[in-house]
């Protein structure tokens, strides 16, 4: 009887994880989403999921609209399984709506024969929602669309400064080349001028918050502007000119988990002369200790790699890359250092530090 039992609880263990990660990751083949006139399926190239993956994907209108579902409202990691075989180099780019909003373009890499992915965070509410990938004016699509991930919730975002709050005068403007989302806010030079931030964090804590800018207006003066946290702080940050230019400055911010407010103001004796593209969080240091039974690592990214600090652990420990497929891509083994570690595509990694005994997990995001 207890032999039995035993079964039945290791059984129940065994659905109950494997629930756990269908919800955490939900898989949307293409040829079962909405497709606009012209879009057919198609076995090739060799390699796809499912029965095959969407083609004539290139004229304007072209749209391929998918329904998924999700339990809580939240930022998602979304993922596009592509290929991008029609006989070109050149980039791709198509629009993205998430529940008829948004209107954002997204960019992807040729990938001659082979398929890949292309991340996004997406706020997604809860409940059915609709993500359509649509080839609006100014796109070029070319792409083979073979299925659409859905992952886990993610509270490590980036917010487009076309989405933020906009004092008066402030517009965006697709210029200069290589902004994120649609373009980068400009006319951020008068006194009073300010964009705020909106931004829902779980955890609270510090976070490094990593302003996307350009300084393209043709002076090469220091710039400078001030910050308020949830209305509080008015501390001034500088900004080094570059020409037309993208650069992200990185700023220690505490935040509160739940909703927060970031504002960045021209104020008496700033001198803005910027572009805002967007902010991007990164969890430095939680308030409450992480879920962890090794002392003194510290986890970060930097310079889009990932950082593991163990110069205050004892005794070797391996570090384990985990990707959002459950697929291990790096381990590696350290004496007590600091441990820099490439990973080869951007997404959301979970580190995984095995000392003796004791273990150390914690979520990363790579931009």
């Amino acid at each position: 009887m207890k032999t039995i039992s035993t079964t039945l609880k290791m059984c129940f263990a065994a659905l109950f994880l494997f629930a756990s990660l269908v919800m955490q990751a939900q898989k949307y083949e293409a040829e079962d989403a909405t497709l606009s006139a012209g879009l057919v399926n198609e076995a090739y190239p060799d390699g796809f999921s499912g029965t095959g993956a969407v083609k004539n994907y290139n004229g304007e209108g072209g749209a391929i609209t998918f329904s998924v579902t999700v339990a809580t409202a939240g930022v998602y990691s979304v993922n596009l399984g592509y290929a991008a075989v029609d006989y070109t180099t050149s980039e791709r780019r198509i629009s993205i709506d998430v529940n008829g909003a948004g209107n954002f373009q997204t960019k992807f890499s040729p990938v001659d024969a082979n398929y890949a992915e292309k991340e996004e965070l997406l706020t997604l509410t809860a409940g059915v929602n609709t993500i359509a990938y649509t080839v609006k004016a100014g796109d070029n699509g070319w792409l083979r669309i073979d299925y659409l991930r859905v992952g886990a919730k993610t509270y490590l975002s980036k917010y487009e400064a076309e989405y933020a709050t906009l004092s008066a005068g402030l517009i965006n403007d697709a210029w200069p080349y290589g902004f994120s989302g649609t373009g980068a806010v400009k006319n951020f030079d008068a006194e009073g001028s300010a964009i705020t931030f909106a931004v829902n964090v779980e955890t609270a804590g510090v976070y490094s918050v990593y302003l996307g800018y350009a300084a393209p207006d043709w002076t090469t003066s220091p710039r400078q502007l001030s910050i308020d946290v949830n209305g509080t702080g008015n501390f001034k940050t500088n900004f080094t000119p570059m020409d037309a230019n993208y650069a992200e400055k990185v700023e220690s911010l505490t935040l509160n988990a739940g909703d927060n407010t970031i504002a960045y103001t021209a104020k008496a004796g700033d001198n803005a002369y910027l572009r805002i593209d967007y902010i991007r969080l990164v969890l430095e240091t939680p308030t409450k200790a992480p879920s962890s039974t090794i002392e003194g690592v510290k986890v970060y990214t930097q310079a889009g790699q990932i950082v593991a600090d163990l110069s205050a652990v004892n005794g070797s420990s391996v570090v384990s890359i985990i990707d959002a497929k459950g697929a291990v891509v790096k381990s590696v083994n350290n004496d007590n250092g600091l441990v820099s570690i490439s990973v080869a595509n951007q997404g959301i990694y979970l580190v995984r530090i095995q000392n003796g005994a004791k273990n150390f997990t914690q979520k990363v995001v790579i931009f």
